[in-house]
């Protein structure tokens, strides 16, 4: 079954800050391909480590009044057992050590978030793919899920979207309960025959256009393919075996469908 249908990335990402501050350094080109996890862009981390070392601090403070909490109720144990200390200052004293360990939770979790937000002055690609042009220049401040610094696509695999009418609909899901079905794409004014899979058929046909929309998906590690190329389509979903071929300019096209006529001895 042939048809024509356009080329669409995988995934596309755009790079947004999770921090505000200024961008102070940049580490790639336009159009660069990159990797899941590499460095792309880097904010100015001063603010954040200082909250990270002010955040150390109340941590550290926390767990100083959490032990002098418990030595003061550890030596004031016997006094209350003597009467020289009322029971209203010793049970001030225990609610101290009780709350000492909420106090200590509340301030590292503090410190969890100043160093998540440290480490993420650092922005790196969450996919491997090929970058857009860069929409930010070094030295401008950027907001926290607002600043839009580049756009990552997907390539490897490569989604096809097509369409081909309804009446070869059970054919396709005839040939895709029994296995893989075969795609082979053909970019627009090329030659080289990538080879690949049909991996969606939609849960509805069209109304209007009385087509099947269908997605297929083809290996591209050598981006070969590029978002919203223009492809041809060809799907295997039968193989005709002891077919007779004849000239296709020998085939008329009536009422009932294609014919033709076989001359014979008589």
């Amino acid at each position: 079954i042939d048809a024509f249908g356009n080329t669409k990335d995988r995934m596309s990402v755009d790079v947004v800050p999770q921090v505000s501050g200024k961008l102070i350094q940049t580490f790639i080109q336009d159009g660069a391909v990159v990797t899941n996890g590499q460095p792309l862009f880097l904010i100015d981390p001063s603010d954040y480590a200082a909250q990270v070392r002010r955040a150390e601090g109340a941590v550290a403070a926390d767990r100083a009044n959490a032990e002098l909490s418990r030595i003061t109720v550890e030596r004031n144990q016997p006094l209350l057992e003597k009467q020289l200390i009322s029971t209203e200052d010793f049970d001030t004293l225990k609610t101290r050590l009780d709350a000492a360990p909420a106090q200590l939770q509340a301030d590292e979790a503090m410190l969890e978030q100043a160093q998540l937000n440290l480490s993420r002055c650092m922005i790196t690609s969450s996919v491997a793919g090929v970058c857009s042009r860069r929409y930010v220049d070094d030295g401008n401040l950027v907001g926290a899920g607002q600043s839009r610094l580049t756009n990552i696509r997907s390539y490897d695999p490569m989604y096809v979207d097509f369409s081909v009418s309804e009446k070869y609909l059970p054919q396709i899901r005839a040939a895709l309960a029994a296995g893989p079905v075969r795609i082979e794409i053909v970019p627009r004014g090329d030659t080289n025959i990538i080879e690949g899979t049909l991996d969606f058929v939609d849960n509805a046909v069209d109304l209007q256009t009385g087509t099947i929309s269908l997605r297929g998906q083809a290996p591209n590690p050598d981006l070969k393919l590029w978002a919203q190329q223009f492809v041809q389509v060809r799907i295997f979903v039968d193989t005709i075996r002891d077919a007779v071929m004849v000239p296709e300019g020998s085939i008329q096209y009536g009422k009932l469908g294609p014919y033709l006529y076989v001359a014979s001895k008589e």
